[in-house]
């Protein structure tokens, strides 16, 4: 366990997600980060982490929401561009 959150801190969710999606265990990932925007809906990162979970699941839809948030939020992040490459590729 890379970290036990509290039930209301967003960024200890994000970090516990990030650390299951570096596992590769996406499922887990996915059902942290998803808490992590419930809490937070401005956490960009968690977006982000969230968006890569769902596009190495292959829900394209989902991705694309959690892509588009993190780039609303976070225009000018290192990742802007790979997240924009990733869109062209899914149809976002």
């Amino acid at each position: 366990r890379a970290i036990e959150p509290d039930g209301q801190n967003s960024d200890a969710y994000q970090v516990q997600g990030t650390a299951h999606a570096f596992r590769q265990d996406f499922a887990s990932a996915v059902t942290s980060l998803e808490r992590a925007v419930e809490i937070n809906p401005n956490n960009a990162y968690a977006h982000y982490q969230l968006g890569l979970s769902q596009y190495r699941q292959k829900r394209f839809d989902r991705t694309i929401i959690h892509f588009e948030k993190f780039l609303e939020l976070m225009p000018n992040a290192p990742e802007a561009g790979q997240v924009r490459t990733i869109l062209r590729t899914v149809g976002g």
